[in-house]
């Protein structure tokens, strides 16, 4: 039989190997996620990153007093001229033209302090 504390070294285990799992992907994909920040700063945009327990990235872009549609619009344009892009949730996805999976989310309006 299995002792407790046996199970629970298993499942730090697991979650250490998640962990560096997750690592790995992050360092691959930062590139493609630090030239999708200089597009959004070339295009005049204000923003701050937000990763997830997952290294997902969510760039939320400061909402200007413009038309939301507009807004959208601009900066999916400033994007696509470089990226794939695709409609998500009120926001975009961004994907890369590589097969290589990764993508990052631009949200509108919801700038954190």
């Amino acid at each position: 039989m299995t002792t407790y504390r046996e199970l629970v070294q298993r499942v730090l285990a697991c979650r250490h190997a998640d962990t560096e799992l997750g690592l790995g992907r992050a360092r691959e994909q930062e590139g493609f996620v630090l030239n999708v920040s200089r597009l959004l700063d070339k295009g005049g945009f204000t923003y701050r990153a937000r990763m997830d327990s997952q290294f997902r990235v969510t760039f939320c872009v400061e909402w200007d007093d413009c038309d939301f549609d507009v807004q959208r619009r601009a900066v999916w344009q400033t994007i696509a001229a470089v990226y794939e892009v695709y409609p998500w949730r009120d926001g975009i996805e961004v994907a890369s033209i590589r097969p290589d999976g990764y993508a990052c989310y631009i949200v509108l309006g919801d700038v954190p302090q």
